[in-house]
């Protein structure tokens, strides 16, 4: 049985569409998953947009803002006018693509859809295959 990435894919297309999910929900739930963590591994490494390790606190408040809705710290200029992040835009991108009763969580770095009835604390989700 194959193990790659492609075959990861294929199997998390295959139960998603058993469970309802349209082809066009699920690429964009790919997608930016992706993204999600590229971005939470920026935000651990301090890259573009998140906070640089090497900022002195004078520089942290020149460039550095909060986000409204989570608390992280990010580039000024990556941030909506609202003082949204990127990552929560993303998050609310795939919670309007997925079903009601369903769950989106990154517990880590590992995007995770949880079922109806399923608790993120207790019990293993739906994987997002990433690269």
């Amino acid at each position: 049985m194959k193990n790659g990435y492609q075959a990861q894919r294929e199997r998390f297309i295959v139960l998603l569409r058993d469970r309802g999910f349209s082809y066009d929900a699920i690429y964009s739930i790919l997608r930016n998953s992706a993204r999600i963590n590229r971005l939470r591994e920026a935000q651990c490494n301090g890259d573009y947009p998140a906070q640089d390790p090497n900022y002195t606190q004078a520089d942290f408040d020149r460039y550095m803002r909060e986000c409204s809705e989570c608390g992280s710290h990010w580039r000024r200029g990556s941030l909506t006018q609202a003082g949204v992040c990127q990552e929560c835009r993303v998050h609310a991108r795939v919670r309007k693509l997925i079903p009601d009763g369903w769950l989106f969580d990154t517990p880590s770095l590992w995007p995770c859809l949880f079922a109806p009835g399923q608790d993120p604390q207790s019990s293993q989700g739906i994987g997002v295959p990433l690269r």
